[in-house]
């Protein structure tokens, strides 16, 4: 595409235009030389569609500025630069000249040649998320991640572009009320059900994002506007059929439905890199979908369970469903406006938002817990876990009746406490905490412990317990901290480690005091499987009850 007659060859004078690099629905983007600097360019040009108000025309005239002025923050690698802002008259809307990189996007490069070797999808990504990272430290929300946005550089650099949408702390948000702009396939389910953009929304963003470099498309790619923000308020994202372990574990935490419980950008950010260090691997067929799960903060308890450095070894992988978690979104009708990319009138929906496997309540099928021994002691390997985010479900989990327990569990109870416990699990005591080992499937293992109380200081009395384990083989810290726990004093400790025989696992433990005890259960699942099984965790947690 060449520029029309009508159209100025030379920019401001000095910004000579060669050819379009591409057409939106906002605007044109040429490759120009400039010929002051001698340095190749590339310049916006604001191109309204017919139809439009004065009105309409300066809300697009206003994106455009904000566009630059959010870049304009910005001074990162991973960020396109934006280098002036020109006008041909005072009345004429502005052209934004950029940083040319000579690139194509990652959405053409799947088009082309299909999905990315998982270890190049988390490459991808983790550039991504440190553009975001960047952009979210200035205060600005980029609001429309997507492969088309997203440029693979000849050199091998990876750019995130288009700030059109973004907002920027301190200017008005120019969006009509009722509209959400952005694209559907990747945009945020708080962003379609309330229009909020927080740094959260641009992480899930992120999410389907690689979701897409990995397996070929977004999670919920649909024929239609309408049928993906439907597909996103009443289902829950598919399980990736490409990615395995760290990544694996990435995007199921960043897409979670529930903000408040989605992956960090520092948990991202580390589990992004270990995927990207790995060699890509031949993935097994999936298996069946798993349910979005709940995360729970349970890093803190009693003192070591087992003197035992080496668990047992994980029986063979399961053969059953994993837990199935009840989706409580529901769609109603919404008109769909097509505004820049897409602007979408979004659909109403539920006030349980609960996304699947985020309800805190598993299916008849328990969840696993973990292959390694319930002894926080470490095995000799030091290969940390891959799944290294803290979980996030409720801490203040309501009691649950035994009455009420969800299909395949059961209350144990002991003079000092009961405790809710998968069906089928073996009982055993190792250094005065009682264990409950998964006997088929993942061999996840619940360790519950009942001790005189040495300080009034549930977190202390956790960071004793972590002191003895920082030089255990692949230990990890994630998270040790107070947490609220129905008004009991109550702290959490979050780890990693590796077993003897080589198995990354994932530890939340719970501390609390009551009736002059302190109490700690621990829910011990391995490491890749942590996302898929904090359904079970908030089982345990909602229906632990201390006695006396």
């Amino acid at each position: 595409m060449s520029p029309s007659p009508a159209e100025p060859r030379t920019i401001a004078g000095r910004y000579r235009l060669e050819n379009a690099l591409g057409q939106g629905g906002m605007g044109r983007v040429w490759f120009a030389r400039d010929e002051i600097l001698g340095r190749d360019v590339a310049i916006k040009e604001i191109v309204p569609p017919p139809g439009l108000t004065d009105a309409e025309r300066r809300e697009m005239r206003e994106r455009s500025l904000r566009e630059a002025r959010a870049i304009a923050r910005l001074n990162h690698p991973n960020v396109v630069r934006v280098f002036d802002v020109v006008r041909t008259t005072p009345e004429t809307d502005p052209w934004i000249v950029m940083e040319y990189v000579a690139s194509r996007s990652l959405q053409d490069a799947l088009a082309a040649d299909g999905p990315l070797p998982a270890q190049q999808a988390a490459h991808v990504g983790l550039e991504v998320l440190h553009a975001l990272q960047a952009a979210h430290r200035a205060g600005v929300m980029h609001r429309d991640v997507k492969p088309g946005n997203v440029l693979l550089g000849e050199d091998g650099r990876v750019v995130l572009t288009d700030f059109g949408l973004a907002t920027v702390p301190g200017d008005p948000n120019v969006t009509r009320t009722g509209l959400v702009l952005g694209s559907p396939a990747y945009i945020s389910p708080e962003r379609a059900k309330e229009g909020t953009s927080g740094p959260e929304a641009d992480l899930w963003s992120l999410g389907a994002t690689i979701f897409a470099a990995v397996e070929g498309q977004s999670p919920y790619a649909r024929a239609t506007a309408i049928a993906t923000l439907t597909a996103l308020a009443s289902e829950p994202p598919p399980p990736p059929k490409n990615a395995t372990g760290p990544l694996k574990t990435v995007l199921t935490g960043l897409l979670r439905k529930d903000p408040a419980k989605r992956m960090t950008a520092e948990q991202a950010e580390k589990l992004l890199a270990r995927a990207a260090a790995q060699p890509t691997r031949t993935v097994a067929p999936a298996v069946a979908a798993k349910p979005e799960p709940t995360r729970l903060d349970l890093s803190r308890l009693n003192p070591e369970p087992s003197t035992s450095e080496t668990p047992p070894a994980p029986p063979p992988p399961p053969t059953t469903p994993r837990f199935t978690a009840r989706q409580r979104w529901y769609a109603v009708a919404a008109s769909v406006l097509i505004v820049v990319a897409v602007a979408v009138t979004v659909p109403l929906l539920s006030d349980r938002d609960n996304d699947a496997g985020a309800s805190g309540k598993p299916s008849a099928t328990p969840t696993r817990v973990a292959t390694s021994a319930p002894s926080a002691s470490p095995s000799s390997s030091r290969s940390p876990s891959p799944a290294a985010s803290p979980s996030a479900v409720s801490p203040s989990a309501v009691p649950t009746d035994g009455g009420t327990l969800p299909a395949g569990w059961h209350v144990f109870t002991s003079e000092d406490y009961s405790i809710p416990v998968p069906d089928g699990w073996s009982k055993s005591t190792e250094g005065g905490m009682i264990l409950f080992r998964e006997q088929d499937g993942l061999g996840r293992v619940l360790g519950v412990m009942s001790s005189e109380v040495t300080t009034g200081d549930p977190k202390a009395a956790l960071a004793e317990q972590e002191g003895e384990q920082s030089g255990k083989s692949g230990y990890d810290k994630l998270k040790l901290d107070t947490v609220d726990y129905r008004g009991l004093p109550a702290a959490d400790w979050e780890w990693l480690y590796t077993t003897g025989n080589g198995t990354h696992m994932h530890v939340l433990r719970r501390g609390i005091i009551a009736n002059n005890r302190f109490y700690t259960f621990s829910w011990y699942v391995p490491a890749d499987e942590w996302a898929a099984n904090q359904d079970g965790l908030a089982v345990v947690a909602g229906g632990f009850q201390p006695r006396g």
